[in-house]
């Protein structure tokens, strides 16, 4: 099965997605584009699912960066840590060939662009951080 990435005019210009839970290899309780590789589902699904978002998005597997979203107003400067994965809800890069995603399930995905800096961001509002 197909991706299915939503995307808004607001970014155009900027490669950005917003990713449904189809074509994600996940099964089960879990089926779809689980890919939090803190969740309890089997690690090589959230690996597979992963890789289907980095090349949907056109980086390699390992420039797909994602935290540890803990609920916080913490931001993230420095995309080059990769494990562990950073403690906070929102990070921002001028670094190129970086995707940066967070995850949601009842929380708000934001994303942010500013063109002329060559910076980009994304960041989980939840009800603490929101």
């Amino acid at each position: 099965m197909t991706l299915e990435i939503l995307t808004s005019d607001a970014l155009s210009g900027v490669t950005h997605g917003f990713f449904t839970r189809k074509g994600g290899v996940s099964s089960v309780i879990f089926e779809g584009l689980i890919c939090g590789p803190g969740s309890s589902d089997q690690t090589e699904a959230v690996r597979l699912n992963r890789a289907r978002v980095a090349a949907a998005i056109g980086v390699d597997e390992d420039h797909l960066r994602t935290l540890h979203q803990v609920h916080s107003t913490t931001v993230i400067t420095d995309m080059a840590q990769t494990a562990p994965r950073p403690r906070a809800d929102a990070m921002v890069t001028d670094q190129t060939g970086i995707a940066l995603g967070v995850l949601t399930a009842d929380c708000q995905p934001v994303l942010f662009a500013d063109r002329q800096a060559g910076v980009i961001g994304a960041a989980q509002a939840g009800w603490r951080g929101a």
